[in-house]
Parts: structure tokens; C-alpha cells; sequence
């Protein structure tokens, strides 16, 4: 019996230290989620930065031409910095619902996430995060910490804020969008 415990609970350590290796994984992982994973998606505009028309336009071209939308070099000139952290800022592209992996590591402290998402063209999408949280029955589950949805103009970037704790450190964004509707997300974490 003592036995089954032992080899029960170094399982569960398995799992967890896989799980943690996968979200500390080199690179943005963009998997693809089942059309209901989504929360439904309403009307309302979400709150977005200002861009001048040219960014405007070179945003929406190079997701139509099936490349990252240039976030991470729009933050760099805006703000004047010269390279984002490889370690805490990701951007990737896609289509239809999608889950990426957030940059940092899940065992840092509290901080700050900084979440970008823009659309080829005029539509409605949204993003939700998620950590991963160990129950008493040894399983591993993802939990929502906070969700933002609504109506966009092609090539202006939705921009969103999110204060976390040590324990609610995201470590999934799922991006919801139509099927066909062509994205791109960057994502910065600080603190």
C-alpha cells in the first residue's frame, strides 16, 4: 500500500515537472482549440492604442501575408525601447480559436501582463488567460484568471492589462476569433 502512494505521488510530480516544462518551452506555442473553447464574443469595442494609418496598414498587410502583424516592432518604436526581452514578450499569429503560451516563468512572482491582439480586418475577437492549478486529488487543471472580448477595426490593436500574484500567474492565452479570421497577438509580462 505504502508502495502505490510512493509510486502515485512520484507520478504526480512527473506530470506537474512535464507540464511545467512545457510552459517554460522555448518559443511561443500556438495550439489550436475546438470551435466551443471560446467565450461568446459581443459588439461592444474593446479599448485599443492609437495608430497613425501607415502602422495601421502594415499591421493588417502582414497578417494577410501570413507573418507575425510587427507588434513587437511598433512597441519598440513607440516607447523608444530598443529590443523587448525574449524571455517575457512573445508575438505570433493565427486564425480561429488558439491557445499560446505566456512568456516567464510560471514559478516568478507577481507582475504585470500587456496583452495586444489585432485583426486583418474589421471583426470581432477576444483573449481569456489561464493558470495551471494542482487540486487535492493530484489533478492539474487550467483555470481562467481573466477574460476580454469585443468588436475591432483591422490593423488597430486591442491593447489589455493585467495585474497577477505569484498564485495567479497566467500561463495560457486563449485567443477566440471566427475560423477565418486572421490574427495577431503579442504578449509582455513584467514585474
Amino acid at each position: 500500500m505504502r508502495r502505490r502512494r510512493v509510486v502515485g505521488a512520484a507520478a504526480g510530480i512527473a506530470v506537474l515537472a512535464g507540464l511545467l516544462l512545457l510552459v517554460r518551452g522555448a518559443g511561443p506555442q500556438v495550439l489550436p482549440l475546438p470551435v466551443e473553447a471560446g467565450p461568446a464574443v459581443p459588439a461592444d469595442p474593446l479599448p485599443t492604442a492609437a495608430v497613425d494609418a501607415a502602422t495601421r496598414s502594415s499591421l493588417a498587410v502582414n497578417l494577410l501575408a501570413g507573418r507575425d502583424a510587427g507588434l513587437g516592432d511598433w512597441l519598440d518604436r513607440r516607447f523608444g525601447v530598443v529590443g523587448l526581452p525574449g524571455d517575457r514578450f512573445v508575438e505570433t499569429h493565427g486564425s480561429g480559436d488558439a491557445a499560446v503560451t505566456v512568456p516567464g516563468s510560471p514559478v516568478d512572482g507577481g507582475g504585470r501582463l500587456t496583452v495586444l491582439l489585432v485583426l486583418a480586418e474589421d471583426g470581432a475577437a477576444g483573449w481569456s488567460t489561464a493558470h495551471l492549478v494542482v487540486h487535492d486529488d493530484r489533478t492539474i487543471h487550467l483555470e481562467p484568471t481573466s477574460e476580454r472580448s469585443g468588436a475591432l477595426r483591422a490593423g488597430v490593436p486591442a491593447i489589455g492589462r493585467l495585474d497577477f500574484s505569484g498564485r495567479s500567474r497566467p500561463t495560457r492565452l486563449l485567443v477566440t476569433a471566427p475560423g477565418d479570421a486572421r490574427w495577431g497577438v503579442a504578449v509582455l509580462t513584467s514585474g
